[in-house]
């Protein structure tokens, strides 16, 4: 079984769900790992970065992720997003979330909202993390208090929440990134938009249980993704704990 543990779905038909799963069944991917998507328009990224295009951060799109779970109960799994801004209001949110509506972790998305990985905010969402047993998933950008390094305090000071850093961490190469799973039990590396190189290094240098597969679909295709982990030539045991076994023992599922 091959599992995507990182894919946007949006209302447009370019990051719909049915493309995804039609996308999946094409190339064997077994199940995926849903956020809410169409906040940012991927296909415009320079103008997002440039701010010619506006970023959508309200409402959140929670809906088209518990939509996809609804119609295809076996064939994903979805983590629910929530503003650290909107404070005490987030936590219930994502707890209810988790509690009543079957979402399995929480996902953080700094370049849409704005917070600092260093907030106290933050800090709480993970701790709630730990206390419902789910998984934190969070990526880094390029703006005061979103850095890699502005991560260390966050996962150490939460050493029961176990953390996913999506894209390993900022752009096609982050080393702080490898470090910091090193140091921290409790952080693992998600590989979608990293470097085939930096995924080698990372699992040269942490092992095989450290990094799990994902693509960040609608942005990038879920076979291109993918054949960034089957190049490296893993063994059958290491292909299977990078693009399954680590986010299912994460998830606490089993198929």
């Amino acid at each position: 079984m091959i599992i995507d543990a990182h894919a946007h779905i949006t209302a447009k038909n370019y990051g719909s769900v049915e493309a995804l799963i039609e996308r999946y069944d094409e190339i064997g991917i077994s199940k995926g790992v849903l956020v809410p998507g169409g906040m940012i328009d991927v296909r415009m990224m320079d103008k997002v970065v440039s701010g010619e295009k506006p970023i959508a951060t309200k409402p959140i799109p929670n809906y088209l992720v518990k939509d996809a779970m609804n119609k295809y109960p076996d064939r994903v799994f979805g983590f629910f997003c929530v503003d650290p801004n909107d404070g005490e209001v987030s936590i219930n949110e994502f707890t209810d979330a988790v509690k009543t509506q079957g979402f399995c972790g929480l996902k953080l998305a700094p370049i849409v909202h704005r917070f600092s990985l260093k907030s106290n905010i933050v800090k709480e969402l993970a701790r709630t993390c730990s206390e419902l047993e789910v998984p934190c998933f969070f990526h880094t950008t390029d703006f005061e208090g979103s850095f890699t390094k502005d991560c260390h305090d966050l996962i150490k000071d939460c050493p029961n929440t176990k953390f996913i850093l999506g894209h390993m961490g900022f752009g096609f190469s982050d080393s702080l990134s490898i470090e910091y799973a090193k140091k921290f039990e409790n952080l693992y590396l998600e590989t979608s938009c990293a470097s085939t190189s930096i995924v080698r290094q990372a699992i040269q240098t942490l092992g095989d249980t450290k990094v799990i597969f994902g693509s960040e679909y609608p942005m990038d295709d879920p076979f291109y993704a993918l054949s960034k982990i089957t190049c490296l030539k893993l063994s059958e045991k290491s292909f299977e704990n990078v693009t399954c076994n680590n986010i299912l023992n994460l998830l606490q599922k089993r198929g």
